[in-house]
C-alpha cells in the first residue's frame, strides 16, 4: 500500500492532492511523513531509497498504514449493516477497530478463504468496471 502511495503524497502544480474530504486520510500523511524524514521530496527518490535512509521511521509507517488499513476497510468490509456475519472472503474474527500493534504483528496478514481468489479471478470482468 505504501508503494502504491508513494508517488500520490508529492504535490502537483505546487498543491498537495487529496484522497477524500475526511481532515486526515492517515496513508497519505503515513507516506508523507516517511518522505520528509528520509529526505525524499524528489519524485525520483525510490521508496526502497527511503527506507535505507530512515529504517526505524519506514517500520512505524508499515505498521501504521497495517493498522489502518486492518481497523478501517479490512475489519468492516464484510460486516453489512455494520454486524458481524459469516465471512465470504476472509477470516475477520481477530480483526477490530482498536486492534493494536501486537495483535496485528501476531499474524500473517489476511488470508482469503479458499475459492475466494479464483472466483474474483473468474468474475474480473465484472469487477473491474464496478471497481
Amino acid at each position: 500500500m505504501l508503494e502504491i502511495y508513494w508517488q500520490q503524497v508529492l504535490p502537483f502544480e505546487g498543491e498537495e492532492l487529496r484522497q477524500s474530504t475526511q481532515p486526515v486520510a492517515a496513508i497519505l500523511r503515513e507516506a508523507a511523513g516517511l518522505r520528509a524524514a528520509s529526505n525524499a521530496t524528489n519524485q525520483r527518490v525510490a521508496l526502497a531509497v527511503a527506507r535505507l535512509r530512515a529504517p526505524a521511521v519506514y517500520d512505524t509507517v508499515v505498521t501504521a498504514i497495517g493498522l489502518t488499513l486492518a481497523r478501517q476497510p479490512l475489519y468492516r468490509l464484510q460486516r453489512i449493516g455494520g454486524q458481524p456475519g459469516h465471512p465470504f472472503l476472509y477470516d475477520d474474527s481477530w480483526l477490530h477497530d482498536s486492534l493494536s500493534p501486537a495483535q496485528l504483528a501476531a499474524h500473517c496478514g489476511v488470508e482469503l478463504l479458499p475459492g475466494v481468489a479464483w472466483s474474483l479471478a473468474r468474475l474480473s470482468g465484472l469487477l473491474k468496471p464496478s471497481l
